[in-house]
């Protein structure tokens, strides 16, 4: 599952996307962490958080334990 993840927005929230592979729905849960939604193929339901950095932007993503760093 490491390798790259590309963020979306989609109607009622947003799509991830992780190694042109494999790709989840998710909606907000809570401050900055979003919950990936339970309909898609592999019926997988779990979390990840956005990491700020100094600035306020997101510096990182947050998921499956790994961390996965923005790039510009």
């Amino acid at each position: 599952m490491l390798g790259e993840v590309s963020v979306s927005a989609a109607p009622g929230g947003m799509q991830l996307r992780f190694n042109d592979f494999v790709s989840f729905g998710a909606g907000h849960w809570h401050y900055d962490t979003f919950r990936i939604l339970p309909d898609n193929r592999y019926r997988f339901e779990g979390l990840f958080t956005f990491h700020l950095g100094t600035d306020g932007s997101v510096a990182e993503l947050e998921a499956f334990g790994e961390r996965f760093a923005k790039k510009e």
